[in-house]
């Protein structure tokens, strides 16, 4: 038993539990992210920002794993948290480097967490089903293929949006009345082929634009389309996120998940599911009288979505269900 001093000469009374407990709750968690800070793709930058909010982060670049220097880094870590998604390399060095990855894990005692940003399927089925053993848990924002696959390891955890205050700026070389975004591959050369056949020079479509230049064209599309494939009922990318945090005005493929995650349709965004509704959704949006309520609408988007959907909340996720703050 000892004592501290307290406000204005108070002596209180502490024990050894107390002083642990205290000691606990002042510990600054220690985490690895392995990631690829050279790709824009992915949301690196933003899990980093959170990351280091909450804990003590060191970075190691995913595709050069010194093994040597690396596994000094996750020695005493809680917490090793890695995607595994990479620029293109040749399979032979892909997996070269995923088997280095592999040895690193095992060379540390810290809980180990796998994020899959994207759909599960081909690379990141492989990539998921590979490290299965050797992590700890499995975070997928593809909730569709978790309910199948059913494992206590697995648990759904989708993308968000960042933290950081990006804002944009309208330009006058972005401004349409309809944005498409994302690469156009399978069936989104179908939807893109129908959308240009309806509305022709009024759509533009983009598929490299991230970060400022994302918020920029939110600030100068009236309304920003998400492309259907590969979505389904639970899952879909982080456009939303990104979207509606820039302001933007969203009009995103039907999914029942985004209820479950809070979202209402026609209060933070619009949806579609046919090329018909996609049709008479964007007549109605477009209509001068729906300028009011199409800026009403990305405006509540994106209070709801810095409220609930941030990578802060989605890092609190992971450390809740990981249990290290208890631990540590």
């Amino acid at each position: 038993m000892s004592f501290v001093g307290g406000i204005s000469g108070e002596i209180l009374l502490t024990t050894p539990e107390r002083d642990i407990k205290i000691m606990k709750e002042t510990k600054k968690l220690k985490i690895v992210y392995l990631c690829d800070p050279t790709n824009p793709r992915l949301p690196d930058k933003e899990i980093l920002y959170s990351l280091k909010k909450k804990a003590e982060v060191k970075v190691l670049d995913i595709r050069k794993i010194d093994l040597k220097k690396s596994i000094k880094k996750v020695l005493g870590c809680d917490l090793v948290l890695f995607h595994g998604q990479m620029g293109r390399f040749d399979r032979a060095t892909y997996f070269f480097i995923l088997e280095r990855l592999k040895i690193l894990l095992e060379g540390t005692e810290a809980k180990k967490v796998l994020w899959i940003l994207d759909k599960v399927w081909g690379e990141r089925f492989e990539l998921l089903m590979y490290f299965y053993d050797s992590v700890d848990y499995i975070f997928t924002s593809d909730d569709t293929w978790a309910r199948r696959f059913q494992s206590e390891k697995i648990f759904p955890l989708h993308p968000a949006a960042s933290e950081r205050k990006i804002i944009g700026k309208f330009k006058k070389e972005l401004a349409c009345d309809i944005a498409l975004i994302g690469e156009i591959y399978g069936g989104r050369e179908k939807e893109l082929k129908f959308l240009k056949d309806k509305f022709g020079g009024r759509i533009k479509v983009f598929n490299t634009k991230y970060g400022r230049d994302l918020a920029d064209l939110c600030k100068s599309a009236k309304v920003i389309v998400v492309p259907q494939s590969p979505f389904d009922d639970f899952f879909w990318s982080d456009r939303i996120y990104k979207i509606l945090s820039y302001g933007g005005f969203c009009l995103h493929p039907r999914a029942y998940g985004l209820k479950q995650e809070g979202f209402k349709e026609g209060v933070h965004y619009m949806d579609y599911y046919s090329e018909t509704e996609l049709f008479v959704m964007l007549q109605m949006l477009l209509d001068k009288e729906a300028d009011k309520s199409r800026k009403k609408m990305a405006k509540e988007g994106k209070v709801f979505v810095m409220n609930n959907h941030t990578y802060d909340k989605r890092i609190d996720e992971i450390i809740s269900k990981t249990n290290i703050n208890n631990e540590s």
